[in-house]
Formats: C-alpha cells, structure tokens, sequence
C-alpha cells in the first residue's frame, strides 16, 4: 500500500492534481486600456450615452458582464478593428460622479471567464461653461 500512495503522490507532482480547496485567490484581472467619450461631461446637458472604447476584442467578451462603475452596459457592438464599444446610459454616469472630475472604471469578464479592468479619468463640470 505505501508503494501506491508513494506513485498517487508522484503522479499528482508530474500531472498535479485539482483540489476542491476553496482559499485560493482568484487571479488579478487582465488590465486593458479604455477611453471614455466624452472627455468632458457636462451634467446640466443634454446626451444619451457614455461610451467606451476598449482595447479588447469584442468576440472575447461577456457582453452582459459589463460595469462602468457598477453601471449596467446598455449596448455594446465591436468597432471598425473588431474592438469593444460599450455604452451607458448618460443619465446613470451622471448619477455616480462630482466636479470636477472623476474615475470611470470598465469591468467584465471574458467567454472564457478571466475578469479584465481598465480605466479612464474624465472632466465633470456642472455647467457649459466650464466644459472647455
């Protein structure tokens, strides 16, 4: 018997063995680059979206997994490079930032469940005027 506990204990070093131990960490998430549009968002004006560009192929994400500062995606499509477009809806970004500025953080997971991240930092200004 301690011949085969010696080979079971071998081969799990050269195969490695799966264990249903719940402590180990998840890995960081992927960190991509992403640029809000707009830049500056005015919140006395009018507009429907909050869009992002994302440096991630569109066919390798979740699309419903997606969060802006846990704002829910309301479209997503793949751009002219086959990239992630995701937008939001003006009104619930409006909500989750202040003057005078802000940090709008894309979240989701990919097809093949790896988690990814980027961020962006964007102008507020209450009014037009300061928009410039």
């Amino acid at each position: 018997m301690p011949r085969a506990i010696a080979s079971a204990f071998v081969l799990c070093l050269v195969v490695g063995c799966s264990t249903s131990d719940s402590s180990t960490t998840p890995s960081p998430p992927m960190v991509i680059d992403i640029t809000v549009s707009p830049q500056t968002l005015v919140l006395g004006s009018e507009g429907e979206w909050v869009t992002v560009h994302a440096d991630i192929s569109y066919s390798l994400v979740d699309a419903v997994t997606l969060m802006l500062n846990d704002v829910e995606v309301a479209v997503t499509k793949s751009d002219a490079n086959g990239s992630l477009v995701a937008k939001f809806e003006v009104d619930s970004v409006k909500a989750i930032v202040h003057p005078p500025d802000a940090t709008l953080v894309l979240e989701g997971v990919t097809r093949d469940g790896s988690t990814f991240r980027g961020s962006d930092i964007i102008r507020v200004t209450d009014n037009e005027r300061h928009s410039t």
